[in-house]
């Protein structure tokens, strides 16, 4: 999985949206008949306030999302017990601009879906923001 996550991490940060013919061969490489979702997460555009996160969320065609989107601390492995950042449910590729972040902080970030079967994370990215201007 870790091998398809780079893969997919690569395909997000150079793509606007997956075509549905690969989707689906990174799915069948998966076995997602045994794994409901997964995501994985991207930073970029890190200022001394504020950082552009972008998501990518894979779920078996059978199983909806009843949340997604981010979740962020400044301690790591962040949960949805942490701040958690809910983007509309149907788009599997969430984005969301940060704002408000502490200068020269180190934060943790994780993209998540939640389904009936429970909740599943990205692994998670780390970005520190710049120096006060």
């Amino acid at each position: 999985i870790d091998k398809i996550n780079h893969e997919l991490k690569f395909m997000t940060k150079h793509t606007n949206m997956l075509s549905d013919k690969k989707y689906d061969d990174i799915l069948n490489k998966l076995n997602v008949s045994e794994i409901p979702g997964f995501a994985i997460a991207a930073a970029s555009g890190i200022t001394d306030t504020g950082a552009d996160l972008v998501g990518q969320v894979f779920l078996n065609r059978a199983i909806n999302a009843l949340e997604l989107g981010f979740v962020l601390h400044t301690s790591t492995n962040p949960t949805i017990a942490n701040t958690k950042i809910v983007k509309d449910k149907t788009d599997l590729t969430p984005t969301h601009t940060l704002t408000g972040l502490t200068a020269e902080t180190t934060y943790y970030v994780k993209a998540f879906v939640t389904t009936k079967f429970g909740t599943y994370y990205s692994s998670q990215i780390t970005f520190t923001t710049e120096a006060a201007a």
